[in-house]
């Protein structure tokens, strides 16, 4: 008896230790992927293989290490895994049959990827692999040559498609390319045609939009002027697709076809004005200003002749013609006296007599803009302006006495978006910085501490930096530190429902005020503290994703399910999450076609479903869905929510750092921080690849055609087209090398930076000169465009953060 007892206890004991080992082993497998050690984690995987083959291939680990094999570029060893997930029927087959379809293409071999792709088509129907390999299936006959297949596979398409249906105006270029490759130029020129009628905003034409056009020129032979059958609105149309793409010179040409075929054009007063408007996006000013006077002269009494000459006026500006550019402003407040751009005509003039020096009639300028336009806002930026000149010149008493009077006319929460523009949190700041010159510290203080500080607040955190520079400084160091005490002291009461929001102030207030790690632990755990008897303060945010079994738990039983299950039990979040979004979706898929629906930032979401999601798909480098998770969780909470009180799950979720390794491999060559070429991204992209501006400009970095054409030459790097701007690689590879010669005009200054990445070098260096300092805290005040002073700072703010939670190498620096 006691030896059958024995027996039993071994038995047990080896199955516990076997199931010990396993579980080891996975852990350990899943920290080289997370480490991107793959070669090691294929050694684990190909040991629990030899170990336990029926446990690895039921759990499907035999399409890990194909995915592994893939990252690692064996593609004969992948192929091999991924055929015996085929052989086996295993539940992951249609995504097994993928990724042979694509390896197949990598080796050139189109016709053994057409047999994966008729094979997904036929046994995964309603997937994401079988909407992918629908238009891949297209795109192999296409690239085969194989035109009739094309046609024949496209035809069946639209035949199963209502006329009221939305278009796949993708499929609608490829039938038009394809119908061109067989001669049948004439339905070529309708479908084209249709993707035009289609487009979702004929203001904003689109990459599709672009190729429609430059196919129908081509169809109609129009390089060639005298080759044409056009009507002018049809050039005009294409001419428009063109200018809003930054195709100027094929703008130009379908506009000057207008101006010399169709001189009675209703509309062409307007061609006349988006010529001289390319010629000036292209920093041609000189040719842009013969378009402008022609247009005024031509066209003397339309809305196109007014922009003219604002256009005009800034055109000399900028080729140092000051007289001519001051004469056109004067001109514009004689004739447009009530138009609503009069006010700017005056404060133009205001910074072209700042920009040659002549500053006493600058100001006499200024105070005929108040005089001009009290009670308006342009009454503030003129005074702004005024301010600005005063600190330029160091007159820090004078400054001041005018920054009182501008707190009088803005209101609290009002943002003047006008160019020159500023907001009450700007003008408190710069209120601090007069104090701080004036050596009145202790009221300096106090100003600069009455400006939130929290995650997305530029002057917040500057007026921090303030603050510590302050507590270095020999003179202020013990005014800082008597106001440390005074508001570490009320923090320090007992905390009760009526005071609690005192103490939350006085303990932010106190925490900008020490470096010291200790007390900045304490004052963390009384703010968290208050935070639970304050509504606005204590929303409960989730702070860790659910179980894969418990979100799971939450839907309904489907195919989807069942593959979001598989996959992200073997942490392949880039394939498994949208599955499981899927899968928690109500109407997964439309009843008429095949399409996907996701879940959006206005579908009612639970928070920790909302915030797994964002997790997921983070871990998926795909941070552009997640923020869509994310980002509404915060919308609510208070704009000084101290970072610091934020977890690092969360700050990490809301500032990813993607593209790791093309970060890294590019801040060898351009020695830029990858931390502020992710801010940028950020606010450009918001990390997703395929963002088109309203500027046109593409791509993760947000590149416009000429800028990236500039740069890629600088690199001697041959482009294919503007669609390679699309591609991560490319775009990080133009954006780190732009930032680098950004840096080298404006050393040590991120902020210069930022806004000559958005408003363009020679506009910032214009502001930069009228603030005569490099601190970025006069010369940031100085950006014009209200636009770009945005963009900068929330790049910044960005940047902070980035800077807190990350390390040059992007390593997490930790809790």
């Amino acid at each position: 008896m006691r030896k059958l007892g024995f027996v039993c206890f071994l038995v047990a004991f080896c199955f516990y230790s076997a199931a010990f080992t396993k579980e080891n082993n996975l852990k350990k497998i899943h920290e080289y992927v997370v480490g991107r050690e793959y070669s090691l984690a294929i050694n684990e995987l190909e040991k629990l293989e030899r170990v336990d083959r029926k446990f690895f291939e039921a759990n499907n680990y035999d399409y890990f290490l194909a995915r592994l094999f893939e990252r690692e570029g064996d593609f004969a060893s992948a192929a091999a895994y991924y055929q015996s997930v085929i052989n086996r029927n295993s539940i992951l087959k249609s995504y097994a049959m993928l990724h042979l379809s694509k390896l197949s293409r990598f080796s050139q071999n189109l016709l053994l990827e057409r047999v994966f792709l008729y094979e997904i088509l036929l046994e995964s129907p309603k997937s994401f692999p079988q909407k992918i390999s629908k238009k891949r299936l297209e795109r192999n006959f296409y690239e085969t040559q194989d035109f009739n297949e094309v046609e024949r596979i496209l035809l069946s398409d639209f035949s199963q498609t209502d006329d009221n249906e939305t278009y796949d105006r993708e499929t609608l270029i490829l039938s038009g390319l394809t119908l061109l490759q067989t001669g049948k130029t004439d339905e070529a020129r309708k479908i084209f045609a249709k993707v035009l009628e289609k487009s979702p905003n004929p203001t904003r034409p689109d990459d599709l939009d672009l190729v429609a056009v430059q196919k129908l020129d081509e169809i109609d032979g129009i390089n060639n002027k005298d080759e044409f059958k056009l009507s002018s609105q049809e050039h005009f149309q294409r001419g428009k697709v063109y200018y809003f793409n930054r195709e100027f010179n094929k703008a130009r040409l379908h506009f000057s076809i207008i101006l010399e075929k169709f001189p009675q054009f209703t509309d062409i007063a307007e061609c006349l004005y988006l010529i001289g408007r390319s010629y000036f996006l292209e920093d041609n000013y000189n040719e842009a200003i013969k378009w402008f006077e022609r247009l005024m002269a031509e066209f003397p009494d339309t809305e196109f002749a007014k922009e003219a000459l604002s256009q005009a006026a800034s055109a000399y500006s900028r080729v140092n013609k000051p007289k001519e550019a001051i004469s056109r402003y004067k001109r514009f407040i004689e004739k447009y006296s009530d138009d609503e751009k009069a006010s700017r005509a005056y404060l133009n003039i205001v910074d072209i007599l700042r920009d040659t020096s002549e500053e006493s009639d600058a100001v006499s300028w200024i105070e005929k803009t108040i005089n001009e336009f009290k009670g308006k806002s342009s009454e503030a930026i003129a005074l702004f302006t005024k301010i600005r000149m005063k600190i330029a010149r160091n007159d820090w008493t004078n400054a001041l006495k005018e920054i009182e009077e501008l707190e009088k006319i803005v209101k609290p929460n009002e943002t003047i978006d006008d160019s020159g523009g500023t907001n009450l949190t700007e003008i408190r700041f710069l209120k601090g910085y007069c104090l701080e010159q004036l050596k009145e510290y202790d009221e300096a203080i106090e100003v600069y501490l009455s400006i939130p500080d929290g995650r997305n607040s530029y002057y917040g955190w500057r007026a921090t930096e303030r603050l510590s520079l302050l507590a270095e400084n020999e003179t202020s160091k013990s005014i800082i530190s008597q106001k440390f005490n005074h508001y570490s002291e009320q923090a320090e009461q007992k905390l009760t429902t009526s005071n609690a929001d005192q103490i939350r102030q006085s303990a932010q207030k106190a925490l900008r005020l020490t470096n010291d790690a200790e007390k900045r632990k304490k004052l963390l755990e009384i703010i968290k503290e208050s935070y639970r008897l304050l509504p606005s303060y204590r929303k409960i945010l989730p702070e860790k994703a659910l179980e894969l079994k418990e979100i799971l738990a939450l839907v309904k039983p489907s195919h989807h399910k069942k593959l979001a299950s598989a996959l992200l039990s073997l942490n392949l979040y880039d394939e498994g999450t949208p599955e499981l979004e899927l899968a928690l979706h109500k109407e997964r898929l439309s009843s008429k076609n095949t399409g996907i629906s996701y879940l959006n930032a206005e579908t009612t979401i639970n928070p920790k479903i909302a915030f797994t999601l964002a997790e997921y798909y983070v871990n998926a480098d795909t941070p552009y869905r997640a923020l869509i998770y994310l980002e509404p969780l915060w919308k609510n909470i208070p704009e000084d929510y101290p970072i610091e009180a934020i977890s690092q799950q969360h700050l990490k979720l809301l500032y990813p750092a993607p593209y790791k390794d093309l970060l890294l491999a590019n801040k060898e060559k351009s020695k830029i921080d990858p931390r502020f070429v992710l801010a940028i991204m950020k606010q450009e992209s918001r990390f997703y690849p395929y963002a088109k501006s309203v500027s046109a400009a593409r791509g993760l970095m947000q590149f416009i055609p000429s800028t990236a054409n500039q740069v890629a030459n600088e690199l001697k790097l041959e482009r294919s087209s503007t669609d390679d701007l699309y591609d991560p690689k490319i775009a990080i590879l133009l954006g780190n090398a732009y930032l680098s010669k950004l840096f080298i005009v404006f050393p040590n200054q991120p902020q210069a930076v930022a806004a000559a990445y958005n408003a363009g070098e020679k506009n910032m260096m214009r502001w930069f000169l009228r603030a005569k300092s490099n601190d970025p805290d006069r010369y940031v005040p100085e950006i014009l465009f209200a636009q770009s002073k945005d963009y900068v700072q929330k790049v910044m703010a960005n940047y902070r953060i980035y800077k807190a939670i990350y390390n040059e190498n992007l390593e997490p620096i930790g809790n």
